[in-house]
């Protein structure tokens, strides 16, 4: 008996709940298109609109990232050019700097008489010594013979440096 009476106030309750949300707007499950349609979707949107502002707005966005892609470019572009000129610079700065120290070092170094060549000249070098005619040699011509004492043969031989060949004596 208590089970047929809890039902029946069940089925009357589900019909005050069901009249109640139909009459505030809520409208009616079997009413609704969810219901009508059986649980099928559109295959289509319902309208046009919607998909053209979806490709729409894509093809914006695409547009946006390209634009900054090109700025980036330029930017990095700009950037390797101001590098590149630095570097330069700093190279010019560099070489005169080498250049004075060079002078510098010729200037003050007491064997003035090394000179630097340049890196393709390679080769051998030969003294152009003239031997003078002097009481002892002609002592020596008439006299016994003895060994004379040879000009030092001179040698080209890479300086870092000098950056480039220098003469020095020969070993």
């Amino acid at each position: 008996m208590l089970k047929i009476a809890t039902l029946i106030a069940t089925l009357i309750a589900a019909s005050a709940l069901a009249s109640h949300a139909e009459a505030h707007g809520m409208g009616s499950f079997y009413a609704s298109p969810f219901f009508r349609n059986q649980g099928r979707q559109p295959a289509q949107p319902h309208c046009a609109k919607d998909r053209l502002r979806l490709e729409e707005a894509l093809a914006r966005a695409q547009q946006r990232r390209l634009a900054e892609l090109r700025a980036q470019r330029a930017a990095d572009a700009a950037a390797a050019a101001t590098k590149r000129a630095r570097l330069a610079a700093l190279k010019k700065q560099q070489a005169a700097a080498r250049a004075a120290v060079l002078k510098e070092a010729a200037a003050s170094s007491p064997t003035a008489n090394t000179s630097v060549a340049k890196r393709g000249d390679m080769l051998p070098v030969t003294s152009t010594t003239t031997p003078t005619k002097t009481a002892e040699n002609e002592q020596a011509a008439t006299g016994p013979k003895t060994a004379s004492v040879a000009t030092p043969v001179t040698c080209r031989t890479y300086s870092p440096a000098a950056d480039g060949l220098i003469e020095i004596p020969c070993k």
